[in-house]
């Protein structure tokens, strides 16, 4: 039998890329909105009626990062759900909800994480847009479906723990299905 697993709630796509030093010194004397536009919208223009427009718009200055998802010295990336907000559905083959969860028992769980000011020997941006919708459609083949033979992969940047990987029965199950989501937000940090 073929069942689906949805997960939905709140998350985010997050990218953690190293700076230069210079890029760093600029652009932390530039956290006062000029980085914020650099970095969610388009990077190569400047909105000059903003109290802070973005201050490098040339792709050639050293300076420069681009927008944030395409930032050429990403590290890491991933779009995923808050496993403490989170909502996890399976259903049958005929659409019937066989389980329902909010919470993952700590069983289930192997963490790992992220400490920019550890695992980089450059400064480092994290970068992130908040989501609020689904992250993960994908099916599982199984006789029976067993809620405990699913485990989360979770990915911990200071409070927060992003499921980066799901599996049934030791099998990674995909993370790239068509999202659905709502963008709620954007910010970054600076490490």
């Amino acid at each position: 039998m073929i069942y689906t697993i949805t997960i939905s709630g709140r998350g985010c796509e997050l990218v953690v890329a190293t700076l230069t030093e210079d890029q760093a010194e600029f652009w932390s004397r530039h956290d006062d909105g000029g980085m914020e536009e650099h970095l969610f919208t388009d990077p190569t223009e400047s909105d000059v009626e903003l109290e802070n427009p973005n201050p490098v718009t040339d792709p050639t200055d050293p300076l420069f990062l681009g927008h944030w998802t395409e930032l050429e010295s990403q590290q890491q990336a991933f779009f995923a759900p808050l496993y403490d907000m989170c909502y996890i559905v399976v259903k049958d083959e005929d659409d019937n909800e066989v389980w329902v969860s909010d919470v993952i028992p700590e069983s289930q769980l192997k963490t790992d994480h992220i400490h920019p000011e550890e695992d980089y020997e450059d400064s480092v941006l994290v970068a992130w847009s908040t989501e609020k919708g689904t992250f993960v459609v994908a099916d599982i083949e199984a006789d029976t479906f067993d809620p405990t033979l699913l485990s989360f992969k979770v990915t911990m940047l200071d409070d927060d723990g992003f499921i980066t990987s799901v599996k049934y029965n030791d099998n990674i199950l995909p993370m790239d299905s068509p999202f659905d989501t709502d963008t709620k937000g954007h910010n970054y940090e600076i490490y």
